[in-house]
């Protein structure tokens, strides 16, 4: 098409396409990632299992703090609450008052005053009882059991009492220094054997290991 002047009309270009903003898009997809965390958080929130108390599922009625069993029953016991044992006998403790044990252990030779080894010495006054011990583990009902093992099987929680009825605490021996160690963590279903160096007042007596803070939470061997 051209103009009286013989020159074509200049064509019309297109409007360009208005663009469209794209904060909807944002604000659309940000309330579905959010709707999609709190879904989730919902979800896992309802399936997780309820907190472990450390004892077992199985008998929530009798739920109580850990004891410990023999085969000596648990009425041989003194005035203070400590069980009698003889070397060589098993003691036990677990959750449902001892009816699900998790460690099973013995002490299997105490043996007083032993000589030193080389360039070591035991403090003047004092005696060194080493303590041949064997511990069998079983299936753990929490992480916490291994702690509790190495916390309760351990030099610093045994203590003496002489003749006289008087109880003094234990420290750790530095006479043999024994290479037969007791190992700090414990795995569920195994067995171990090791030694425990423990410097002590009195050179005979009984030798205690105490568990917690109530009667009852203990154990003692003569010597």
């Amino acid at each position: 098409m051209t103009n009286p002047y013989g020159t074509p009309y200049p064509q019309q270009q297109p409007m360009p396409p208005k663009k469209r903003p794209i904060w909807p898009w944002f604000l659309v997809g940000g309330g579905v990632l959010f709707l999609g965390v709190v879904a989730i958080l919902v979800l896992a929130v309802a399936v997780s299992p309820a907190p472990r108390s450390g004892v077992s599922n199985t008998d929530n009625a009798n739920a109580a703090a850990p004891a410990e069993t023999s085969g000596t029953g648990a009425d041989q016991r003194t005035d203070s609450g400590f069980q009698q044992l003889k070397i060589g006998e098993q003691a036990s403790w677990g959750p449902n008052g001892g009816r699900d044990p998790f460690v099973r252990f013995a002490l299997t030779k105490i043996a007083v005053d032993p000589k030193c080894s080389q360039y070591m010495k035991r403090d003047a006054g004092k005696h060194t009882l080493l303590v041949d011990v064997t511990v069998e583990t079983l299936a753990f009902p929490d992480d916490s059991a291994s702690l509790d093992i190495a916390a309760t099987i351990n030099p610093l929680k045994f203590q003496t009492r002489d003749a006289g009825g008087t109880t003094h605490s234990g420290s750790i021996g530095m006479c043999v220094g024994s290479p037969k160690h007791l190992p700090m963590n414990y795995a569920p279903n195994s067995r171990y054997t090791g030694q425990i160096e423990i410097e002590v007042e009195d050179k005979s007596g009984a030798l205690l290991l105490a568990r917690g803070f109530s009667n009852g939470s203990g154990w003692e061997w003569a010597y």
